[in-house]
């Protein structure tokens, strides 16, 4: 596709509302990062900003040339995912989350080697939180990735992550 093209009819798109299909262009065309985000966070049309977010991750190659990029797109991704659980409220979040129904129990574990007798598979189905995170492991930062985690009080999921990138 060529970029040029792609940043009208992008525009055209996002002037006629169809934010969603005005994103998939953007990701393609030649236009700045920092004025496709601010147009969709002035008109607060955060989905379709994932969905540009989403899009770029996808075309940026996984080469260490990269790596910057890619950890702050995954970074704005990680966020909007943890306002989206934020908004869903605990009981609703409780609900997705398969790690609160396991047999892990960080404080009575602490001391012993902690043991979580989940399929992987069940909990990346169940929780976005965690198939978010393992999806992007790679270019997740360890340190700041926890400690935004932590903030927003996942600590099961922290800790998952953690566990994860270590091993």
């Amino acid at each position: 596709m060529y970029p040029l093209v792609s940043s009208y009819f992008a525009h055209y798109l996002f002037t006629k509302e169809k934010y969603d299909d005005a994103a998939e262009k953007y990701a393609y065309s030649n236009i700045e990062f920092e004025e496709v985000v601010l147009q969709y966070l002035n008109e607060k049309k955060y989905q379709s900003l994932s969905i540009y977010l989403t899009k770029l991750l996808s075309l940026t190659p996984k080469y260490s040339k990269y790596k910057g990029k890619r950890l702050l797109l995954c970074s704005f991704l990680l966020n909007e995912l943890l306002a989206k659980i934020d908004n869903l409220g605990y009981q609703e979040y409780q609900k997705l989350n398969f790690l609160e129904k396991s047999n892990f129990n960080l404080n009575s574990n602490m001391n012993n080697n902690i043991n979580i007798n989940n399929n992987s598979n069940q909990i990346n189905d169940r929780n976005p939180l965690i198939k978010f995170l393992t999806e992007n492991i790679d270019d997740l930062d360890l340190e700041s990735t926890t400690f935004h985690l932590q903030i927003q009080g996942k600590f099961n999921e922290s800790y998952e992550f953690s566990k994860m990138k270590v091993l």
